[in-house]
């Protein structure tokens, strides 16, 4: 069960200015759904004594997500798809679309994941399909100013190679500038994140321990009026190694993600 821990955002005050490009802003989420399609991609190195693999991965994520006042989230993944090295786009086995799912963000800066679907991070398909939305669970501070500051934290589990990993996140977000298109004015925020993975299991019948360290950057554009994203785009690199008696594989993960915001027919 995903859990984020907001602390208080703490505003980087700048002289007040009555330009509508310069803030400060009051975003009020409507509750009106948007859809997204999002595309990760990554390169994966493998290594295992003198033995190197690289690789190459990619998904595609289409979803639904509307955002209420009260900080309550609801989505619906419409469409998800893979592709390994030299393969294309498709449907992973096991996985059933469309997936629907709800949260909520309070004041106090707790959010809660609800799934259709119960199991663990490496039973749960559904589980796998909604986190590949998780850059959207944005919520922004009720006043954003140019060179406002804040953070959050959030602790999940996720799978990796059919082993539960405890993911511990901190996130840190810096408002950089604001842009103004045909009257509407979008938020630029930069998000920088440190992530940690433990965890153990089996594999090949054999005990398995994990631990693995990661960081990222993502510029995101938001819209000043409802906070809804209307684009992101960010890089991230995720260390892990697989210790068991018999040997050590280190894993080097080099990633990339686009969310783009698709109008609605």
């Amino acid at each position: 069960m995903p859990e984020q821990v907001l602390t208080k955002p703490v505003p980087a005050i700048i002289a007040a200015t009555s330009a509508p490009d310069r803030g400060p802003w009051e975003p009020h989420p409507n509750g009106v759904a948007s859809s997204y399609a999002i595309v990760q991609t990554a390169t994966v190195r493998m290594q295992q004594d003198s033995s190197v693999r690289v690789d190459s991965v990619a998904s595609h994520t289409d979803v639904f997500l509307a955002v209420s006042p009260a900080g309550r989230f609801a989505g619906t993944v419409t469409a998800f798809s893979t592709r390994g090295e030299g393969q294309v786009f498709a449907t992973p086995p096991g996985v059933t679309v469309p997936v629907t799912f709800s949260g909520s963000i309070t004041t106090a800066g707790t959010a809660q994941l609800t799934l259709p679907e119960p199991g663990t991070a490496c039973v749960s398909a559904a589980a796998t399909v909604v986190l590949s939305s998780r850059d959207l669970w944005l919520r922004l501070p009720d006043t954003v100013r140019l060179g406002a500051t804040w953070h959050d934290s959030s602790a999940m589990v996720v799978c990796r190679d059919g082993i539960p990993l405890r993911l511990n996140a901190r996130r840190s977000y810096h408002v950089e500038r604001a842009d103004t298109t045909g009257g509407s004015v979008a938020i630029v925020v930069a998000r920088s994140q440190q992530l940690v993975l433990e965890g153990s299991g089996k594999q090949w019948g054999e005990d398995v321990r994990v631990y693995g360290t990661g960081a990222g950057d993502m510029m995101l554009r938001v819209s000043a009026r409802t906070g809804t994203v209307l684009d992101a785009n960010g890089r991230s690199t995720l260390e892990l190694t697989f210790t068991s008696t018999r040997t050590v594989q280190r894993v080097r993960q080099q990633g990339e993600t686009s969310i783009r915001l698709v109008p609605t027919k």
